[in-house]
């Protein structure tokens, strides 16, 4: 960001905070929720996701949220209901990337079991898709980082299944980019460059891989 500034989440807080070297003050306070995945939104602004508890204390009641705000805290829109129908959008939105049809992915975990989804939101708060994984898999989908490619693929890091899944901008799965037979253990974590691909792993390993999708 500009002067070297540096966003963060601050849980204990339940504030954002931008810092530099000179300086850190708070941005945006996120009370009663606790701020958990942000990215930078298409405008130069922030997409923050807002949780109400921990997973462990999930229940049929948690909600929570995601806050579009700018630079100077300002909140342009809260994303809390599916404008179809009205219902909640997100159960435990933690991580959360804007692609190039500036949807925006968020993940959401859904139960204490970590079982969890891909929802994807247009712009006006519209529900373009939701992804709850490949059956075949077996293990429950427990999703843990998320990233969109430069053609606006989205790539999701998926821990049980020990498995890299690659969706189209409609949410429709296009294949496994890496699976356990590649050696692939609990990803928990995915960056992404022109051909460059870093998954974080269990155990404290991180593996790098040269990609070249079809």
């Amino acid at each position: 960001m500009k002067d070297n500034a540096h966003i963060l989440a601050a849980g204990s807080s339940k504030a954002i905070i931008r810092y530099n070297d000179v300086k850190s003050h708070s941005l945006y306070s996120t009370s009663p929720f606790y701020p958990a995945g942000i990215c930078e939104s298409s405008d130069g602004g922030l997409l923050v996701c807002l949780v109400d508890c921990h997973y462990s204390n999930i229940t049929t009641t948690t909600k929570g949220e995601v806050h579009h705000i700018d630079m100077k805290g300002k909140v342009i829109r809260k994303y809390t209901v599916d404008e179809r129908d009205q219902s909640k959008m997100f159960t435990s939105p933690i991580r959360i990337v804007i692609n190039l049809n500036s949807d925006f992915c968020v993940i959401d975990v859904l139960n204490k079991d970590l079982n969890s989804r891909v929802i994807s939101v247009t712009g006006d708060s519209k529900l373009r898709f939701t992804y709850k994984g490949q059956q075949r898999l077996g293990l429950k989908f427990y999703i843990c980082d998320i990233a969109c490619d430069s053609v606006g693929r989205i790539i999701l890091t998926e821990y049980y299944n020990h498995a890299v899944h690659v969706l189209n901008a409609d949410g429709d799965f296009l294949q496994f980019l890496l699976a356990a037979d590649d050696g692939l253990d609990g990803p928990l974590s995915i960056a992404l460059s022109t051909d460059r691909l870093w998954v974080g792993c269990a155990k404290g390993v991180v593996k790098l891989y040269k990609h070249n999708f079809p």
